[in-house]
């Protein structure tokens, strides 16, 4: 204290409370710990502003850009999950892999059929727009199903030449049947029928969290937590709607197809144990501790070393 009786300010000197400047140097020091969905979600704020900046410069380059994102995505899904299709025990991210592939050729005709690139003869507006809602079409109804995988045994060759045949016939009900309806009158207005299909494709997606949650026990917290995001946010850019010179759509795209990324691509590379499917690794483990230790690791007496750690927020199927 000071001879006219004040309180010296904090940092001063005089003070007596040398654990000040060491607090201060340990809080500097902290790494910031966010959520790994908080994570997710700010680099993907941040990849989509970058690319919106674009969007006001040039806009067939943004859109582009955006729908090559998207496919490189889509294409790095299936190569990885069918690289690993011998290994993977859950059905989910192999059937998602199939898919995607197919979702990724869907949505790379779209990008070079958009007005302004147009490598398709016929010059026709309703075409990308067509491809869009075909794609997407194909991924909602993907999403929905997907789940149900994971208590099938899945064949890989045949799950790929449903998904072959499928795209086949959309590609044929576009271009060469015109099967497909029309989006865009003469005028540009969209049609009710596309808004009617768009709000179809967001009920689709919210009804995929219901099976998805209900499956919960064979994802890492993480990964369900980026899963169900990516649905979320996938709707909404269904409910945003689609047109020729959607700024908004594409921005969400690139925050959704992001978080897929991070769930799939990233998993795979990074954790390839939690790809696999974490009831069967459990499973492993579980034997490989009760040949190491007998009974007594029930009581958390026993943890050899060398044995994975089960990841966080994981359960057992019946399991408290």
């Amino acid at each position: 204290i000071s001879k006219d009786g004040n309180l010296p300010p904090v940092g001063f000197r005089g003070t007596s409370n040398p654990c000040l400047p060491s607090l201060m140097s340990s809080i500097m020091k902290t790494p910031l710990n966010l959520p790994p969905l908080l994570r997710a979600l700010s680099a993907a704020l941040l990849m989509a502003a970058g690319l919106l900046v674009v969007s006001f410069f040039n806009y067939a380059f943004y859109h582009t850009t955006v729908e090559l994102f998207s496919v490189v995505v889509a294409f790095g899904i299936f190569m990885i999950t069918w690289s690993a299709r011998r290994v993977i025990d859950n059905g989910y991210f192999l059937f998602l892999g199939v898919a995607y592939l197919f979702v990724g050729l869907l949505d790379l005709c779209h990008a070079v059929a958009h007005p302004g690139i147009s490598a398709f003869a016929s010059g026709d507006v309703n075409v990308a727009v067509q491809l869009w809602i075909g794609a997407r079409g194909l991924e909602a109804l993907s999403l929905l199903a997907a789940p149900m995988a994971l208590r099938r045994q899945l064949k890989p060759s045949v799950l790929f030449l449903v998904y072959a045949a499928i795209c086949t016939f959309l590609l044929a009900s576009i271009f060469q049947w015109g099967l497909f309806p029309v989006y865009f009158d003469a005028p540009g207005r969209a049609t009710p029928f596309k808004q009617l299909t768009e709000y179809g494709l967001v009920a689709v997606l919210l009804a995929a969290l219901y099976p998805l949650y209900r499956m919960r026990a064979h994802f890492e917290r993480d990964v369900l937590y980026q899963l169900g995001a990516y649905l979320l946010i996938t709707a909404g850019a269904n409910a945003y709607g689609y047109d020729l010179f959607s700024i908004g759509a594409h921005f969400i795209k690139v925050i959704a197809f992001y978080l897929i990324y991070r769930a799939i691509i990233k998993t795979g590379l990074v954790r390839p144990e939690a790809e696999r499917g974490y009831p069967a690794n459990r499973a492993r483990s579980g034997a490989a501790l009760s040949r190491h230790c007998g009974r007594s690791h029930r009581r958390g007496r026993c943890r050899p070393e060398g044995l994975p750690d089960q990841p966080a927020g994981l359960r057992a199927p019946g399991a408290p």
